[in-house]
């Protein structure tokens, strides 16, 4: 055992300031592989001298592995120690994200993994496969409510158009579904006093939105306008990046974690980490969380949306019953995404097969292409890690018609430093 490891495993009234200097290494060590791995950290609300300090440190992709998988072996050993609760749970997350980046610095040097290797090492969780006759049911019934003689696709494409936000509106509308999706969060969840965003449209980006969180109780969610923004992406989006998604949880981060606490690990946001899971799938399940019922959305898109986009909402309920049928197909996008960056199916294979699995126009399914590329297994984040979510919330009593229960839980989940192997020992 090293001389870092005895002081680690020394008494319990040590126990905070081990975890504290290994909380401190592990955040400099984020962006020690930030200058190597651009966009590993997604947001960062802590002290300037360990972001400084990471930076300058000049470590390689072997160092990091090295520091990195030393640290976690030291704080996994601690976890283990009869410390209580809190403490431990504390120590068994910052391993498990030691762990992760360790993982995550091997591709750097060479390690090569399979799509399943690499979200088993660095996310946690190896999403399964979509079953085909789960795939051919839901094309079946999506074909039924659709009918005509153009090709699936074709028709999805011609029948979403009529709810596509015309772009001169985009923001207006926006900012009322971010104005809804607060209001129904801060009736159930306190917000921190002086929270904020703000709105930006954008072009040349690989997603649809997202949420940059900037500290201090901000955010700026900015939005993809290089493909048509459907009124069901308005408020998917109002809530997954705004309330009570990503912008709620990194304010909860904030007070709860970084201030309250100290705990300096909980300031940074590694992108490609176990947290993905957390926190895409409780933005995506945070949809569900914030409007209760399928008639509550529909209601509110018909009687504010659709006005202010000037859209007709007469058909609202058949483009609801469409798009959840659609969603399941999300786990046959992960099967393509798996295929093509295993190597298994050629870009021209990997499109052809969105547009007809997926039922995406070709400018989408392209964009979608190159999502795969840039951010590679995180996709299961956006489909598994919302299952995951709301099989948690809904067995611990949280199902639809319980929304205080739902609320309760969703906030419990969102305030607690879990893992995604939590998720499925806890259901």
């Amino acid at each position: 055992m090293n001389e870092k490891t005895d002081h680690l495993l020394g008494t319990q009234a040590e126990t905070g300031q081990s975890l504290d200097y290994a909380a401190r290494a592990y955040v400099r060590l984020c962006f020690a592989l930030e200058r190597h791995l651009p966009d590993y950290v997604d947001s960062y609300f802590g002290p300037d001298s360990l972001k400084e300090e990471g930076k300058q440190g000049g470590k390689t992709p072997a160092q990091v592995v090295e520091e990195a998988s030393s640290l976690h072996v030291e704080v996994e050993a601690l976890s283990r120690s009869g410390l209580d609760e809190v403490t431990s749970r504390r120590a068994i997350s910052l391993a498990g994200h030691l762990r992760s980046m360790a993982a995550a610095s091997r591709m750097l040097v060479g390690e090569k993994r399979t799509f399943d290797e690499e979200s088993r090492a660095i996310y946690h969780a190896v999403c399964p496969p979509l079953p085909a006759e789960e795939l051919s049911c839901s094309l079946s019934r999506i074909a039924t409510l659709l009918p005509g003689t153009e090709s699936l696709a074709r028709r999805m494409e011609r029948f979403r158009r009529q709810f596509e936000v015309p772009k001169e509106k985009l923001e207006e509308v926006l900012r009322a579904a971010i104005d809804e999706a607060r209001r129904r969060t801060a009736e159930h969840i306190p917000l921190p006093e002086g929270e904020s965003f703000s709105v930006e449209l954008v072009t040349g980006q690989p997603w649809s939105g997202y949420n940059w969180f900037q500290g201090n109780g901000h955010s700026l969610i900015q939005v993809n306008t290089d493909l048509p923004v459907g009124l069901d992406l308005v408020v998917s989006l109002a809530c997954h990046e705004g309330y009570p998604g990503h912008h709620l949880l990194n304010l909860l981060h904030e007070r709860l974690f970084y201030h309250q606490k100290g705990w300096v690990e909980h300031a940074i946001w590694p992108l490609f980490g176990p947290d993905a899971l957390l926190a895409e799938g409780s933005a995506n399940f945070g949809i569900e969380v914030a409007f209760s019922s399928m008639a509550e959305r529909i209601a509110f898109e018909r009687d504010v949306l659709c006005p202010l986009a000037s859209l007709d909402g007469t058909e609202l309920e058949l483009y609801h019953e469409i798009l959840r049928l659609n969603a399941r197909l999300g786990y046959a996008e992960v099967d393509i995404a798996r295929q093509y960056l295993d190597g298994q199916l050629s870009q021209e294979e990997a499109l052809q097969r969105l547009i007809e699995d997926r039922l995406y126009s070709l400018p989408r399914a392209e964009q979608q292409l190159e999502f795969f590329r840039c951010y590679r297994a995180y996709l299961i984040s956006y489909y598994l890690g919302c299952d995951l979510v709301r099989d948690w919330v809904e067995s611990q009593g949280g199902g639809p018609g319980q929304v205080d229960r739902r609320w309760q839980l969703f906030y419990q989940l969102l305030t607690s430093p879990l893992l995604p192997e939590d998720l499925r020992r806890l259901t």
